[in-house]
């Protein structure tokens, strides 16, 4: 079903280390921003390049990820323009005003917003579709959690840079809150997605004859399954 895919593409789409992380240690500016660069919207397009053969896959059974996998794909062009504008700032090539960056970063967080609401939409209308209530019911929860922890987190990050008199203190645990309350939405994701290939595409079972209209796998398939092999007992 493609849900080991989308599993280790959302990993991909963990948030990158928090600015200022590096304070008191040895490392070269150049490293710095390298490593969060490279930490952030660059590794976001890999995660959306997997996520998008994963909802591919997943589209040749049903349509419930028909949006999602379009998004991510939208996602790997955004991602990399972004990582593109982010590499400029980063080495000096163009100078913008802190205001733009985050208007810049703003366009970024909701498009991300938007996608994780497709995504969890995509997992609610296919845990409907083959009735594990548990999963349609994290779905539903995922759609909450990714306006309070995904974007509160990032207008958090945001307000570290952009406001000019916080103090470096301030600004640094704003930014590490916002890092920690998105990577806390993410897990979320990952643990839905999880439970998805869990529960709706086992391994092992992808062969099993079905004439049904949408062709995956339900847990309610395994237990009647059983239940033959026992003689009918429950």
């Amino acid at each position: 079903m493609g849900f080991g895919l989308m599993f280790l593409g959302l990993f991909f789409l963990l948030p990158s280390i928090p600015n200022g992380a590096f304070s008191g240690a040895e490392v070269s500016q150049s490293v710095q921003t390298a490593f969060v660069l490279f930490g952030g919207s660059a590794k976001a397009a890999v995660g959306f390049l997997l996520i998008y053969l994963g909802c591919s896959k997943a589209y040749k059974h049903c349509t419930c990820f028909d949006l999602t996998r379009r998004m991510s794909l939208f996602g790997i062009i955004f991602s990399a323009v972004y990582f593109a504008f982010q590499l400029a700032l980063g080495f000096g090539a163009l100078s913008v005003s802190p205001l733009v960056s985050a208007l810049v970063y703003l366009l970024y967080t909701a498009f991300l917003l938007g996608f994780f609401i497709c995504f969890m939409k995509s997992v609610i209308m296919i845990a409907t579709e083959t009735g594990v209530e548990k999963i349609r019911r994290r779905g539903a929860v995922g759609i909450i959690l990714s306006v309070v922890f995904l974007f509160v987190g990032r207008i958090l990050q945001i307000l570290s840079d952009i406001i000019p008199s916080i103090e470096s203190q301030t600004a640094y645990w704003l930014s590490v809150g916002g890092f920690v309350a998105e990577a806390v939405f993410v897990v979320f994701a990952l643990v839905v997605t999880f439970s998805c290939y869990m529960w709706i595409c086992l391994e092992g079972d992808e062969d099993m004859p079905d004439t049904r209209k949408y062709k995956y796998t339900t847990p309610m398939d395994f237990y009647d399954k059983d239940k033959k092999k026992r003689g009918g007992e429950k």
